[in-house]
């Protein structure tokens, strides 16, 4: 994170005025209470990891600034259980290109940060790179449900409308 070395100190000040307390954790709901106290005149984080199954995952959670005590709560998310492409659907000119971003769900709804996703483009109309960057062939058409973001076997998808090129003026 690029920051200015005043906002550097500022941060760095902030964390050493201020401490986590104390933590609870509540597994009916997965909601994780964390208590801290101090001073702070910037928004600070802390990072939160957990293991499953030998996995380790981290969170880095965002604690507003205060002054005395706050409480930051967070909800665990659960399994993967959709994921969400945006933009959707999408209009590209043909030779184009359009930046895809995808969001993991679990079944409540919560969002899983984290993710490493697996592009894919599966009914034509263009290529996808690794990151979700999609260029669009030359030849245009709607591409239903063609550009995927794949974690195992959840899918999202997205839709591609590969337009023609509008003349703006002669030179």
């Amino acid at each position: 994170i690029y920051v200015s070395r005043d906002y550097a100190c500022q941060y760095a000040r902030a964390v050493h005025d201020s401490d986590i307390g104390s933590a609870s954790y509540d597994a009916d709901t997965r909601l994780l209470t964390t208590n801290l106290s101090g001073t702070t005149d910037t928004e600070t984080k802390f990072y939160l990891f957990t293991e499953d199954g030998g996995q380790i995952t981290h969170y880095l959670l965002d604690v507003p600034a205060f002054d005395g005590t706050t409480q930051v709560e967070f909800t665990l998310p659960g399994p993967l259980n959709s994921i969400s492409v945006t933009p959707n659907p999408a209009d590209v000119v043909a030779g184009g290109t359009q930046q895809f971003t995808a969001q993991g769900y679990d079944i409540d709804g919560n969002p899983i940060p984290n993710l490493n996703f697996d592009w894919s483009v599966v009914n034509g109309g263009g290529t996808i790179g690794a990151n979700g960057l999609f260029t669009a062939n030359l030849d245009a058409g709607a591409f239903a449900d063609t550009v995927q973001a794949a974690v195992g076997t959840v899918i999202g998808s997205a839709t591609v409308n590969v337009t023609e090129p509008v003349l703006d003026h002669f030179s």
